[in-house]
């Protein structure tokens, strides 16, 4: 190839037509009217793709039943660009196991309120116990320093946490 083109003048590409910007602008669309309560799986699917949009199912813990349609964002009759994502989240019900909330470093006064949230998040009631730990460090008094099961850990619905509370040491 280097051969047939050696010795001619590099050409570039000529500027387009004025007007043909038009046709480089993604057409637009609305998400059509979903009704999440009476409106099956699959004939929100056709609705939707009958849009020119995409669909992202997402799946996620719940009180609802499993396959409970919960929420559709953006909502019914939004624009957006065709090819636009449309976000339908999907019950999963309760789990049987979940990654426990972070209470490590905590004030212990916010551990119920964070549990509160954690089961309005994700439909999964934890207990949990005080245990008084011994510490020299006075910026970790009245605050979690350890929890069992550890951050990050599996629990259950009804799983009890150990939550050990800094405090000061007896003299």
């Amino acid at each position: 190839m280097l051969y047939l083109t050696e010795g001619l003048e590099v050409l570039d590409f000529p500027e387009p037509p004025e007007g043909t910007s038009q046709y480089y602008r993604v057409p637009g669309t609305r998400v059509p009217r979903i009704d999440l309560e009476t409106m099956t799986l699959d004939r929100i699917l056709d609705e939707i793709y009958a849009a020119h949009l995409r669909v992202e199912l997402v799946e996620v813990p719940s009180v609802e039943e499993v396959d409970t349609l919960l929420s559709m964002t953006p909502e019914s009759g939004a624009s957006m660009g065709q090819g636009g994502v449309v976000t339908i989240e999907i019950s999963i019900g309760i789990p049987e196991e979940i990654v426990g909330p972070i209470l490590v470093g905590l004030p212990v006064f916010e551990v119920d309120p964070t549990l509160n949230a954690f089961l309005a998040e994700f439909a999964v009631q934890l207990n949990w116990v005080r245990q008084d730990v011994e510490t020299p460090d006075p910026t970790k008094w009245g605050r979690v320093v350890a929890t069992d099961p550890p951050p990050g850990a599996l629990v259950k619905p009804g799983d009890t946490i150990i939550v050990s509370v800094g405090v000061q040491p007896s003299t």
